[in-house]
């Protein structure tokens, strides 16, 4: 999967939370280095607080990796959900938002793995939400790895012209009383030659099942 995502712009559309943090947790695993969050919104940051919390009681390794993620803040407080802040943005004008965001990734290594949380909420707070995301979506021409998750609710169709490839991440069999879900991860859209859309693998109990 790293290999499929490095040097690439992608966005991953999930439909349940708890799968997009299996997902997430694979690429921890595997990225060594510069592994980077840019986080929008105090809400997201909780989130991924608690997520962590949970995480360090039952895989002290995995807390190991997600504490050395490094974490760029958009918000009104500084606080990161690891204790590992890199930099903080206030939440001000989307325009401001987005100089500060584009001068701060266009400094990080060119080996940098970044994450994308919480700018779908970005909707709900800005007006002019597309020309920040738009701006934003520019530093994909960086050559960097950019990774942008969505919850499918608010995700647009047209985002997808912005990236390389386009994941989808979807609950596919849901167990007796909803006590044991199967997610597949498909590829949904793409512009590499080698890359077609098509299924990859299942997601079963944390574990990831190739077809």
């Amino acid at each position: 999967m790293l290999s499929l995502l490095r040097g690439k712009s992608t966005a991953l559309v999930y439909d349940d939370a708890y799968a997009k943090h299996v997902f997430l947790d694979e690429i921890i695993k595997r990225k060594e280095g510069n592994l980077y969050y840019v986080i929008y919104s105090d809400t997201e940051c909780r989130k991924q607080r608690v997520y962590a919390e949970e995480i360090s009681k039952i895989d002290e390794k995995l807390s190991e990796y997600i504490s050395r993620i490094k974490v760029i803040k958009i918000g009104f407080s500084d606080f990161a959900f690891n204790n590992n802040l890199y930099a903080f943005i206030r939440e001000e004008t989307a325009r401001s938002i987005a100089r500060t965001l584009v001068k701060l990734i266009r400094d990080l290594p060119s080996d940098a793995f970044i994450v994308y949380l919480g700018f779908g909420l970005m909707r709900y707070f800005h007006q002019d939400y597309k020309e920040v995301l738009r701006t934003v979506w520019s530093l994909c021409e960086e050559l960097k790895t950019n990774l942008f998750l969505f919850n499918k609710r608010n995700y647009e169709d047209y985002y997808s012209s912005f990236f390389d490839i386009v994941l989808k991440l979807e609950t596919s069999e849901v167990g007796e009383i909803g006590l044991s879900r199967v997610y597949t991860l498909s590829i949904e859209k793409s512009v590499i030659p080698t890359v077609p859309p098509h299924d990859i693998m299942r997601i079963r109990n944390r574990e990831f099942i190739e077809f």
